[in-house]
């Protein structure tokens, strides 16, 4: 393979990479902007789960936390969980009191978040 041809095969592959990267954080930013509704919440457990990868030269671990908690919207207590990552579990104890930000139109749509989280964003 010639190095030109070399090159636009990695400037195509880069590119291809930064359009999937791209396409996954507006989806999830427009997800979060749809989470305009907030009530408290109460962590109901956590868990962190670890992976780890080994390569020639190094270990490395991943960490995420998932969290389970309950909230009330309009008298009726709704469920949720969501996965966070890395080890964040100290931000989010067992029965502590913390943020939910939920979709006004679908309640059960919803993300935890420490209380100085702005809803919406």
């Amino acid at each position: 393979m010639s190095r030109v041809l070399k090159l636009v095969f990695g400037v195509v592959i880069v590119v291809l990479i930064l359009s999937i990267a791209g396409f996954f954080y507006v989806r999830r930013r427009n997800q979060l902007a749809k989470l305009t509704a907030e009530a408290p919440a109460q962590v109901v457990s956590v868990s962190v789960d670890s992976d780890r990868t080994r390569s020639a030269n190094r270990t490395q671990t991943k960490y995420k936390t998932l969290v389970v908690y309950d909230y009330t919207v309009g008298g009726a207590t709704l469920h949720g969980q969501t996965s966070k990552s890395g080890d964040v579990k100290s931000s989010y104890e067992n029965s502590q009191q913390v943020k939910v930000c939920y979709e006004p139109a679908h309640p059960e749509n919803s993300e935890i978040f420490t209380a100085d989280h702005k809803c919406g964003r």
